[in-house]
């Protein structure tokens, strides 16, 4: 086999490995799994223990977190500001603009001035 340019004898064992690892880094699923299911073997063989659980987030880890996330929001909401074109606020016509392209008289403004009710 040829390893970063030298040629190298290896046992049929390294060379499964290899192609395991290979093939796992690649995406394929089936590979990933036998890979997976070979090192939990290989371990219970050692005697290698579990991991235990981990510890509970304190304080200091929820503090951590929820600025991570508000950063993470604000640039979420950056990102999609700049993404939207510049907005225009409508504009009122006057009751003197005369016709438009399509020579429709624009009509006066019917809302309502502010704190009047119709």
């Amino acid at each position: 086999m040829t390893i970063d340019g030298e040629r190298r004898e290896i046992t049929k064992r390294e060379a499964v490995a290899k192609q395991l690892v290979n093939k796992s880094t690649g995406a394929d699923l089936r590979a990933t799994k036998m890979l997976i299911d070979t090192l939990k073997d290989a371990e219970k063989k050692a005697g290698v223990t579990q991991l235990r659980e981990p510890a509970p987030f304190t304080a200091a880890d929820e503090e951590v977190m929820a600025t991570f996330i508000a950063r993470l929001r604000q640039s979420w909401e950056e990102e999609l500001q700049e993404r939207q074109p510049m907005r225009r606020a409508p504009t009122m016509l006057k009751e003197n603009d005369g016709p438009d392209v399509a020579g429709r008289t624009p009509q006066p403004n019917s809302l309502p001035a502010s704190g009047e009710r119709e």
